[in-house]
């Protein structure tokens, strides 16, 4: 047996028409000596995303010469843990890490969970070991990331996921969506453009296909808006009331609480809950008016929603009534 050389941190390249020959001297070294290995690497328009363990080189190589490639950006702390945390989208790359879900469009990265999920909360999730492999997949007919906690079952909760939808910019936590049994596979797409994943169930492989579009009665349902400050987050504002458009078809009693000034604590530390009571509107949309027990006087407020442990519900849309005090925060 010949002796082989492991090379981490290259990127080799094939010759023009000639795929799958890799010559030993077609390879790119964007950055050199930083003690990881290239995880996975993704292509978008004419840049290249190359992961390492904890960093992520934008690489150009849109010039027809690869003597006209060059790195154009590298993004500490924007590395990968697993090959499969980095997924393609019609709206550009996207990935995760115990930091957060990342987007680049061709022009620049953003953090797809600012304002919108605990950086805490998130990295609990993803975890911070190696032995958490968390896994990203897209599904293009909804327009949506869908995030599996660890796709090797070894940890509590491991088919827990989250959702990004694309249309809406919200995102979704599912408790169990994924059977943890088993260990399971990346995401991938069949000739269909459906999202696919496998499982390994002793000595045989199952494929299923993701769906989520199951009208089985849940139970647990929430939702959290983002810390709102309303464009202004230094001044104080009076809130008085909101305004929820939503349609039942049963009641429920004081179905909201809020929490202020980025805490995340409905429940204390200036956390409450909201005075009005969803009603049976019998499936028609109506409005209803909630407010606090006393005028609140906040840098920014969020709003938790509880589901109802039985019927259907809709929200369309929630209105906050509020004044600005033209002071600082002293």
């Amino acid at each position: 047996t010949g002796l082989h050389t492991t090379y981490g941190d290259r990127i080799y390249y094939s010759e023009i028409g000639r795929y799958d020959t890799f010559p030993s001297h077609n390879y790119i070294d964007a950055v050199l000596g930083d003690s990881e290995s290239y995880i996975g690497i993704q292509e978008y328009a004419d840049r290249l995303l190359a992961f390492k363990e904890n960093s992520v080189q934008i690489i150009n190589v849109a010039s027809s010469s690869d003597s006209g490639w060059f790195l154009e950006e590298n993004l500490k702390f924007h590395g990968i843990r697993h090959p499969s945390a980095a997924t393609k989208t019609q709206y550009g790359i996207a990935w995760i890490n115990d930091g957060g879900c990342y987007l680049y469009n061709g022009r620049r990265v953003v953090n797809l969970i600012d304002d919108k999920i605990d950086d805490d909360e998130w990295a609990s999730f993803i975890g911070v070991t190696e032995t958490h492999a968390s896994i990203i997949g897209y599904e293009r007919h909804k327009k949506q990331l869908i995030i599996m906690k660890d796709c090797t079952a070894t940890q509590s909760d491991s088919g827990d996921a989250y959702i990004y939808d694309f249309k809406t910019k919200a995102w979704v936590k599912l408790i169990n969506a994924i059977d943890d049994s088993y260990p399971y596979s990346n995401f991938v797409h069949d000739w269909n453009g459906d999202l696919l994943i496998a499982a390994q169930d002793g000595s045989d492989v199952d494929t299923y296909k993701w769906d989520s579009d199951d009208t089985s009665t849940k139970s647990d349902i929430s939702f959290t808006t983002k810390d709102i400050d309303f464009g202004n987050p230094s001044a104080i504002k009076k809130i008085y009331k909101a305004y929820i458009t939503y349609k039942s078809d049963g009641a429920e009693t004081t179905p909201f609480t809020y929490a202020v000034d980025g805490k995340g604590n409905f429940s204390g530390d200036g956390g409450g809950t909201f005075t009005g009571n969803f009603a049976n509107t019998s499936s028609k949309w109506d409005v209803l008016t909630i407010t606090p027990s006393s005028t609140l006087s906040v840098q920014s407020l969020q709003l938790k929603f509880t589901g109802p442990t039985a019927g259907l519900f809709d929200i369309n849309d929630v209105s906050i009534e509020y004044r600005p005090i033209h002071k600082k925060v002293s």
